[in-house]
């Protein structure tokens, strides 16, 4: 029994899902501090997915070229939304720093969804924070990083 568990348990992750990640507008609320981007998040796959609530805003400077961009600043957000049926969406407002030469890219964690992956995570949940106890936190192997495009800053 305890060597289906270990198979189980070590078995590689299932393919990512298909999600999209478009801009739709920068708006400024008239009861918040500066622009915010809108974003719609949609799910394209034909099954079910799960999003973890952590997700980041990655700023850097335009590159040079066909060079990658480097990340000089990193905000952390939430998502409001954690699961998506197929072919299902959502919009999500995310606070943007205004900045001339900068870009961001919004980066999140997705997963297909099923009963299996979700009692994994909540098992090494448990165990990280009862048992390991760090002060940081902590992110599933079962999770797949996906990320928007590189926008330009608002003025």
């Amino acid at each position: 029994m305890t060597v289906i568990a270990i198979i189980l348990w070590l078995r590689p992750p299932p393919s990512p899902p298909a999600i999209s990640v478009t801009l739709l507008a920068y708006t400024n609320y008239t009861n918040r501090v500066g622009p915010y981007a809108l974003l719609a998040i949609t799910n394209h796959s034909q099954s079910s997915v799960s999003l973890s609530t952590v997700c980041m805003m990655l700023y850097g400077t335009k590159p040079l070229g066909s060079a990658p961009h480097r990340v000089t600043s990193i905000e952390g957000n939430t998502l409001r939304v954690t699961r998506l049926r197929a072919q299902e969406g959502f919009v999500q407002d995310v606070f943007v720093f205004p900045g001339a030469p900068a870009e961001w890219e919004f980066e999140f964690f997705a997963s297909k969804r099923s009963t299996w992956l979700d009692l994994r995570r909540s098992a090494e949940n448990w165990f990280h924070k009862h048992i390991r106890g760090s002060k940081y936190p902590f992110i599933s192997k079962t999770w797949q990083i996906l990320d928007s495009q590189w926008y330009p800053c608002p003025q």
